[in-house]
């Protein structure tokens, strides 16, 4: 067992990883999660202190939330042994930092980091002659981090394709923490396999307040 402690972007650092030993036969299988609780006095506190809690008087913040999410990784020939249902392909992993973070002044609009990323991660689409046509996030309502994106998708626009739709779980239930991405996995994972995704190529994009970014290209069985 190996851990990774970079808040939402921590299993993207933990990802490449994990592909290689896969992609070499080392390991058969991999479990990849991650839990985040906010409901702590300490965090509460601090989030508190720093202006960071969502309410009406403070729109540019974020939720605080509660999640777990797991999701197992297996190379194909081991799942078709195993008799198990293909959900899914992860086909680009990317990571790399931000400037701009919570307790700084830097431009969000810069988004050099994210928008690196996204371009690597979304490569091996490009390749194939895919696109992106949906996207999930780990964002709750903090400005720096919608102006960040905007900034990146508007760089990365070529990589993308209709619906583009985004879509942003924290919004609804609280931040995500380490269990963001395992989490996209699972909801694209569930959508290709029942038939409601909006689109057969998926970017999960999650970043942590020390300004690490992570991007996971997943694509539908077939």
């Amino acid at each position: 067992m190996k851990v990774s402690t970079r808040g939402a972007a921590a299993a993207g650092f933990a990802l490449p990883e994990l592909c290689d030993a896969l992609g070499r036969g080392a390991i058969d299988a991999a479990l990849l999660g991650g839990v985040h609780t906010d409901y702590d006095p300490a965090r509460i506190a601090a989030l508190d202190a720093a202006g960071r809690i969502f309410r009406p008087d403070n729109l540019d913040a974020l939720i605080p939330g509660e999640c777990a999410a797991f999701v197992v990784l297996m190379r194909p020939e081991v799942a078709r042994r195993a008799q198990l249902r293909d959900l899914g392909q992860i086909v680009g992993v990317a990571t790399a930092h931000e400037r701009a973070r919570p307790d700084n002044d830097e431009s969000a609009f810069q988004a050099a980091g994210l928008t690196a990323a996204l371009r690597s991660a979304l490569a091996p689409l490009s390749e194939r002659g895919l696109r992106a046509g949906w996207m999930l996030t780990d964002l709750t309502f903090e400005t720096f981090r919608h102006f960040e994106l905007q900034a990146a998708s508007v760089r990365t626009q070529h990589l993308f394709c209709d619906p583009q739709q985004v879509e942003s779980p924290a919004q609804r239930i609280g931040y995500l923490g380490a269990a963001a991405i395992p989490l996209h996995l699972s909801i694209a994972s569930e959508a290709f396999a029942r038939g409601f995704a909006p689109h057969p190529c998926a970017v999960s994009l999650a970043g942590s307040d020390g300004g690490e970014r992570a991007v996971v290209a997943v694509a539908a069985p077939g």
